[in-house]
């Protein structure tokens, strides 16, 4: 699922958390125009994995994706 929406992305940013509620925590930098494809491709995702819960939130800053060496820092 995550390589799924990644596809839709202009960016990705994805870390896997070792808790018993959030195991996997994914941000997508995506142009307006393929929010649309972004949640279809979730909505398979979630489809094709029952057992899982997908939660898509946004729309969110793009700071996630800013490169800290190229941004000055």
């Amino acid at each position: 699922m995550p390589r799924r929406c990644a596809a839709q992305a202009v960016a990705a940013q994805r870390r896997i958390l070792l808790t018993p509620r959030l195991v996997l925590s994914g941000a997508y930098l995506v142009e307006r125009s393929a929010v649309d494809s972004l949640l279809a491709a979730a909505d398979d995702g979630s489809r094709r994995h029952p057992e899982t819960e997908v939660l898509c939130t946004g729309p969110w800053p793009p700071h996630s994706f800013v490169d800290p060496a190229v941004a000055g820092a």
